[in-house]
């Protein structure tokens, strides 16, 4: 491989995985059937005095907050026959600080995808070997890291838990009182130790697919080299 393929092959080999990435926890996030399930596993109905059709429109309407079709987090429901706003400010705050980060995930997700498919394209004309390589150990970098983040949750999924947050936020917003919180009582950790695995799944089983098929390819090619060598005329 010459100099401009192995670039784009490096460039192909960090875009792709994290773009499974990026695409595969927006896919969990809004998953509203498991956000749902989440909801009657945690009791939340029973815990924050919101009803079970109330808390499916509050749903509907963090949803579309993240998603920039919503232009606060100023969500009213009825808790306990009253209608107020349900969440503090301390809460919106955090919130708000989350709409960031998702927005950053969102555009790193945009440029990566066309990144993957210009280093797709250019290494077509190039080397189609290329794709093959980049996709390969791009795959097995990241599931490496998913395997180290794995073990350590299933060690300590609160300690990881924490000390993300501490890292990704500038401030203690994020740390909230489930006796005081209704956002924590929508959100426990049992959501998020749930959430984490459907992301890793989605993950890993689109980069082991995406491995075997780049490493079945290499290795025909391997042979096919090998026999060109051996052949006697």
């Amino acid at each position: 491989m010459n100099k401009k393929s192995i670039f784009a092959a490096i460039v192909l080999g960090i875009c792709f995985p994290v773009m499974i990435f990026l695409s595969a926890l927006q896919l969990a996030v809004f998953d509203k059937g498991f956000f749902t399930k989440e909801l009657e596993y945690n009791r939340v109905s029973l815990n924050t005095g919101i009803s079970r059709e109330d808390l499916s429109q509050v749903t509907d309407e963090i949803f579309a907050y993240l998603k920039g079709d919503r232009p606060d987090f100023n969500i009213h429901a009825e808790i306990k026959g009253v209608d107020q706003a349900i969440f503090n400010a301390d809460e919106i705050t955090h919130m708000e600080d989350v709409l960031f980060l998702y927005r950053i995930a969102w555009w790193t997700w945009v440029v990566t995808g066309v990144l993957t498919v210009l280093s797709l394209v250019l290494l077509l004309f190039w080397n189609r070997l290329g794709i093959a390589r980049g996709i390969f150990w791009g795959a097995v970098v990241m599931l490496g890291l998913l395997l180290i983040l794995g073990l350590a949750g299933l060690f300590d999924f609160t300690a990881v838990f924490e000390g993300a947050h501490r890292l990704i936020f500038t401030n203690d917003l994020w740390y909230l009182d489930p006796r005081e919180s209704v956002l924590i009582n929508i959100v426990p950790e049992h959501y998020f130790i749930m959430l984490c695995l459907r992301i890793a799944l989605y993950t890993a089983g689109a980069l082991l697919i995406a491995a075997v098929i780049s490493r079945i390819t290499l290795h025909k090619n391997k042979k096919k080299q090998l026999r060109l060598k051996n052949r006697k005329f």
